[in-house]
This record gives structure tokens, sequence and C-alpha cells, in this order.
């Protein structure tokens, strides 16, 4: 080697120096009190680990009791959050059964003219009553029906008959008074 190529050496080692020397040791310490980089540091006062350890236990306590203090605080909200939940979902079912009840008390109250404790014995098993989307079949509730009213021998209950509102007001069930021809032309 030349002296030129020592010196460009030299002005470009620092560049290609601390590529080629990360993963070395750093350069030994000119200082006396300070040992070099390469060597551990075996002098330094142990008093500074000890408080240093204390101060650490103090932080992990207080960060432990913090952390711990979040999971309580997490876990009481998703147990609230499941009580809400379940409170929720047993309005929902019961609200489904009363819905379901009321189906099958207007096949058999209203469409078959039978008594309210006569649908309350057709739904007694409501599970067989419901077609495959959870709905009571209007079929099954009359067979069930038909079942119940000849084990236990229930008649109808009579009814008057319904007026037919478009017809008007009759006689028999209508507005209070007689209504006549002179009455409606006099205005009263």
């Amino acid at each position: 080697m030349t002296v030129t190529d020592n010196a460009n050496n030299v002005a470009g080692q620092s560049d290609s120096a601390d590529a080629a020397q990360a993963g070395q040791p750093g350069p030994a310490s000119t200082d006396d009190n300070r040992p070099p980089a390469s060597e551990p540091d075996d002098q330094h006062d142990d008093t500074d680990d000890q408080d240093d350890a204390e101060q650490d236990d103090d932080a992990d306590d207080s960060t432990r009791s913090s952390r711990e203090k979040r999971y309580r605080l997490r876990l009481r909200e998703a147990e609230r959050q499941i009580a809400q939940r379940d409170a929720q979902i047993a309005e929902r079912d019961e609200l489904l059964a009363r819905t379901r009840q009321a189906i099958v008390s207007s096949v058999v109250v209203d469409d078959s003219g039978y008594t309210p404790r006569v649908a309350e014995l057709v739904a007694a098993n409501m599970d067989a009553l419901l077609d495959d989307d959870g709905v009571p079949d209007p079929q099954k509730v009359v067979d069930t029906l038909g079942a119940v009213v000849t084990d236990y021998g229930f008649a109808r209950t009579p009814r008057p008959p319904r007026p037919v509102l478009q017809q008007g007001h009759t006689n028999g069930g209508g507005a209070p008074g007689n209504s006549s021809w002179a009455g409606a032309i006099k205005g009263g």
C-alpha cells in the first residue's frame, strides 16, 4: 500500500469502520476511572443496585396493583354486560311466549268459539304446535283443539251474532234509542 492509499483509507475509514465494527466491542477507554466498554463494570457501587431493585419492586407492586385493578374493573363491566344481556334474553323469551299464547288463543277463542281455559289446555304443549320457523301453526292448533275437546268434552260458548258494520245500525243492537226516518229528517 502507498501513502496515498493509507490517507484515503484513513479518510474513508470512519464510514467503513462503523459498518465493519458494528458487532465488535468498543475501543478501549483512556479514562482510568472507567473500564473499557469491552470489559464488564465490576467496580460500581452495589447499593445503587439494591435501591434500583427496591424501586423496581415498588414499581412492580404499583404496576401490578393497577393492572389488577384494571382487570377487576374489566371483570365487573363484563359481568354487568352479561347480566344485562341475560335480562334482555329473558325478556325476549317472555315476550315470545306471550305472543305464541296470543296466537293460539286467537285461533281457539276467536275463530273456534271456545273459552280461554280451552286455549290454555291447547297451548300446554306449545312445542308441538310450532312450525319450522317457531310460529304456532294454525292447522296444528286446530288438530290439538279437536283432541282437547274430545278428551275433556268442552262445548263451544254461545256467542251473539256479530253485527256487520257495513250495513249500519239495527234496532236490536245499534245505537241507544229508536232511530226512524222521522227522527232523521227532524235532525234528532
